[in-house]
């Protein structure tokens, strides 16, 4: 589950709170979205980050920061829920390609859709 926490007026940035179940990540394949840093702060559990051709693992409280045009990756290969934050300038929503990006899917599987994700299919 991936969560925005800023919201308007705020529009030099945009931070997200996103939850990792077991194993879940952001999808099978790095993504990339628009050219902008991105600082990813692990608050909880172990996670991988795959960034370009490099794999970092961090643990509650360590970050990375990166472009968000360099191909990227997560998952959870810890034994609990991992709890991580993203924060994004300048904001990239709306970059993201679609056909790259399943984070629905992958990072807590069995939850429910919300309303403002696009159907499948």
């Amino acid at each position: 589950r991936k969560t925005l926490l800023s919201r308007r007026p705020i529009r030099e940035m945009e931070v997200y709170c996103g939850e990792f179940a077991v194993g879940g990540s952001t999808g099978d394949v790095p993504y990339t979205h628009g050219n902008a840093s991105e600082m990813f702060l692990v608050l909880r559990g172990r996670v991988q980050l795959t960034l370009g051709e490099e794999s970092f693992t961090l643990e509650e409280g360590d970050s990375i920061e990166y472009s968000t045009s360099t191909p990227h990756r997560t998952i959870n290969v810890g034994d609990t829920v991992a709890e991580v934050l993203w924060i994004i300038a300048p904001p990239t929503s709306g970059a993201v390609d679609l056909d790259q990006y399943v984070a629905r899917k992958t990072l807590a599987p069995g939850l429910p859709k919300s309303n403002s994700e696009p159907s499948e299919g």
